[in-house]
């Protein structure tokens, strides 16, 4: 067995697990907190994070960890060694509205890049995973619904803007315009279940918007890899320096389409 399949055995266990405690939290009474980002964190949260951290430790006890929950850690760590990063729960505004969109995500990455990862969905107990040399496991039989388009006016389009670049001018900009053009837009903040509906064509390309490329979630890191390992070589992707506010934006247009990737671009009028 090898050791990405060993370590996608671990997520699997880890993201059973977590998965398990956060819907056990659904519809529950639980405290919550803001983060020095304005983000909110729950018990649902940091309990998750902690079920995450011993599965994986009990496992790899030598492999440093680093969570949404915990991001100051990451300068301490030597990126070009192996090492996991955890969102104990993407969407955590969904889960606390009621909305079941919201998951975990975990991956094993190094040098920028995500080798073994793995999604879960606990409510509807759907499970993926995806990793280097392994064939993608999804936990239940999928139908791709992957549309040939390339008109914005038949386009379900997911922004993911991040917390640094939300309130910026040019996201109201992008937001609005793909609002107004787009056949649905889609504005979910849960970036690792927006990029797994890319993958299985619920949604048609994903528009990002952050402050550099290291400013990238974990959750979103996670979700992406998921997408290029599967379609790397049939997917359209570009990304465009913007200026903001006195600052320089990094979009990112993602589509299974040329022709729609193209057709975004134009109307956001970045060429």
């Amino acid at each position: 067995m090898s050791d990405n399949e060993l370590a996608r055995q671990c997520i699997e266990r880890a993201l059973t697990q977590a998965g398990e405690l956060v819907a056990s939290r659904y519809h529950s009474t639980i405290s919550v907190e803001r983060k020095l980002d304005g983000t909110y964190v729950s018990n649902a949260d940091l309990d998750s994070n902690a079920v995450i951290r011993k599965v994986l430790h009990s496992a790899y006890p030598e492999t440093a960890m680093v969570s949404e929950e915990d991001l100051e850690a990451e300068s301490a760590l030597d990126l070009s060694k192996k090492h996991w990063i955890i969102d104990p729960l993407d969407g955590t505004e969904n889960f606390l509205s009621g909305n079941t969109h919201f998951g975990v995500a975990i991956g094993l990455r190094q040098s920028g890049r995500i080798l073994v990862g793995g999604i879960y969905k606990p409510i509807s107990e759907t499970m993926i995973t995806f990793g280097d040399g392994l064939s993608t496991r999804h936990s239940r039989e999928i139908s791709s619904q992957f549309r040939e388009i390339s008109h914005l006016s038949e386009a379900r389009i997911a922004c993911i803007p991040t917390r640094k670049t939300f309130s910026s001018k040019c996201v109201q900009l992008v937001r609005t315009k793909l609002y107004l053009k787009s056949y649905r837009m889609i504005d979910n903040w849960a970036p690792s279940l927006d990029w797994y509906s890319l993958f299985i064509g619920r949604i048609d390309a994903i528009v990002s918007i952050r402050e550099s490329t290291a400013d990238h979630g974990y959750d979103a890191q996670i979700g992406e890899g998921l997408f290029f390992k599967n379609f790397r070589d049939n997917a359209f992707d570009k990304t465009i320096s913007i200026p903001s506010n006195g600052k320089t934006l990094v979009l990112q247009i993602t589509s299974r389409t040329n022709g729609l990737m193209s057709r975004i671009q134009e109307e956001l009028g970045y060429d």
